[in-house]
């Protein structure tokens, strides 16, 4: 009877063991890319923008935007107003030599970034749409190798 309940504990022991460790595995990855893009937004807090340019919203994701790919992707997306044409916009990041891409709010800049970030596009679509003078700063960091997170698959 004695070594029936030593060997129930065993399994038991393992059970919750291989459970905590498949738990980690995949926490791990999660909260690391989190931190990553906890990293890229700071870098991204060092741009400049044009000086009547005002933030609306900020929207971060993790996932996997490119097709048939196996990566991670952080995108930053700033929704900002201002009253300058959006050649001057462009023309201002240009200058600086940001890797940033600058999206109109217009009918074709917004159906091409929808069908590169369809879920970025739904949120961003809801607060923009009836702002003729939103623009969208969008930064990317691409290319980082799929983990676990489940976000990147």
């Amino acid at each position: 009877m004695a070594q029936r309940k030593t060997i129930i504990k065993f399994v038991a022991g393992i059970i919750i063991f291989s459970v905590l460790f498949m738990f980690f595995m995949f926490v791990k990855d999660i909260v690391a890319n989190e931190y990553n893009l906890f990293l890229f937004e700071k870098e991204i807090d060092k741009h400049e923008h044009p000086r009547d340019s005002q933030l609306i919203e900020r929207i971060s994701l993790i996932g996997n935007f490119a097709p048939a790919s196996n990566r991670c992707d952080f995108v930053v997306a700033e929704i900002r107003e201002s009253e300058l044409p959006i050649n001057d916009i462009h023309n201002f990041y240009a200058l600086r030599g940001d890797a940033l891409t600058i999206v109109s709010n217009d009918q074709h800049d917004m159906e091409n970034f929808k069908k590169q970030y369809g879920e970025l596009y739904e949120r961003v679509f809801d607060i923009a749409k009836d702002n003729l003078n939103a623009y969208l700063v969008i930064a990317t960091d691409v290319h980082y190798k799929r983990n676990n997170d489940i976000r990147c698959h």
